[in-house]
């Protein structure tokens, strides 16, 4: 009996130990989740302010390179690359705006694609890469335009949207919202340096018909060794570092999220629908594009002319809506005073990239100056800038650089 009651008592010390060790093993993986309230920004207050450098110039046209219905704009250390929605990708000197080179054509020949899935600069190589949609091959060239090689891609890219690579070689793929035989069933896929990959953020109970349509522009952003994302239709801004996911910040939109069964009620998805059903309802469905730079991390709504422009301090954790209207010469007039950045199409860890559409030069712009005879701009040589701008020519790209 003693025998026993020795045995039961080094049982039970047994199971109590291993409970406690398994409970710290799991404090260990538990993450501090920040709570970020946006509160509007006095009418004072100086984006531009927060940028040690803003450069702005009007990239070069010639026959070769007239660009049409830009889709991306990637900083690559001295250069400045513009893919279309026409799978065209130019290089440009980012500060001369400059024209350098085409980036690859269309073909079937060597250095050739068939459709640009997307593209994107890989800084440990120095290189440009080129994924393409239908032969699922990556197509590197050096950033004067110099075809270096072609890989396999090792995961599927034919629902591929957006592609974001991180320093220590990890990528991540945002996908389309697929229907039909073949469809698509998660929003995210993981590539790690060995060439596995898995998927993940289930799209169901949300569908479509028989077509495929992006939920998102750019749903995610590389940082350095790790991405900052949010999930579809999801207010937590996460973090996946080394293949590992985890929430870093809980957003206090004041608005009640659209589940993802009651967008599924609402029929097959269509993204334009779902943002008039959100304005029409005062629902929040998540953000459009995601930057960071190593001060911020912005949110674009979908719909940024009525919700406007988020920003979460790195530092403070702490978060600010910019307001923004469907008025473009007062959205003119507030990027001139530096209270705003828009059309920011591209970003890295140093700078954001906004885009200009020239037809909106002498419309927005030279109009903000001549209608506000008072208005201050954030810097002395942007009215002339503007004024010897050619409003029939390429974009103006406007570098935010910390």
């Amino acid at each position: 009996m003693k025998k026993f009651l020795i045995i039961q008592a080094r049982y039970l010390f047994s199971l109590v130990f291993a409970v406690i060790m398994f409970s710290c093993s799991k404090q260990e993986v538990q993450y501090d989740i920040q709570d970020i309230t946006f509160e509007d920004a006095p009418d004072d207050f100086k984006l531009t302010d927060s940028f040690k450098k803003v450069h702005f110039v009007q990239l070069e046209m010639t026959d070769e390179c007239a660009i049409n219905m830009e889709k991306k704009i990637v900083l690559a250390d001295s250069r400045i690359l513009v893919g279309t929605i026409h799978s065209e990708l130019y290089c440009f000197d980012s500060e001369t705006g400059k024209f350098i080179c085409q980036i690859g054509k269309r073909g079937e020949g060597p250095g050739e694609y068939l459709s640009i899935a997307d593209f994107y600069y890989n800084s440990s190589d120095s290189c440009i890469v080129i994924v393409d949609v239908f032969n699922n091959r990556a197509l590197s060239y050096s950033l004067d335009g110099e075809f270096l090689s072609e890989n396999i891609f090792p995961a599927p890219v034919n629902y591929v949207d957006c592609i974001e690579r991180s320093q220590n070689g990890y990528y991540m793929l945002s996908h389309k919202i697929h229907g039909g035989n073949s469809k698509n069933d998660y929003a995210y896929t993981v590539v790690m340096p060995d060439s596995s990959y898995f998927s993940f953020d289930p799209f169901a109970p949300v569908s479509v018909g028989n077509y495929m349509t992006a939920y998102a522009k750019h749903p995610m952003t590389a940082y350095g060794n790790r991405f900052t994302f949010q999930k579809f239709l999801n207010d937590t801004i996460f973090r996946l570092d080394n293949g590992e996911i985890h929430p870093l910040y809980k957003l206090q939109m004041n608005k009640p999220l659209a589940t993802k069964e009651q967008i599924a009620n609402f029929g097959p998805y269509h993204k334009r629908e779902v943002c008039n059903m959100a304005r029409a309802t005062g629902y929040f469905v998540g953000f459009d594009r995601i930057y960071e730079t190593s001060k911020y991390i912005l949110l674009i709504p979908p719909d940024q002319s009525d919700q406007g422009y988020f920003w979460i301090d790195k530092k403070t954790n702490t978060g600010i809506r910019i307001p923004s209207s469907d008025n473009f010469n007062k959205e003119a007039k507030r990027a001139i005073e530096g209270k705003s950045i828009i059309s920011v199409m591209g970003g890295n860890d140093r700078a954001l990239i906004s885009y200009i559409n020239p037809m909106l030069i002498k419309l927005c712009f030279i109009g903000a100056f001549e209608k506000n005879p008072d208005i201050i701009p954030f810097s002395e040589e942007l009215r002339p800038f503007f004024e010897n701008a050619d409003p029939e020519g390429n974009p103006i790209v406007i570098i935010y650089e910390h």
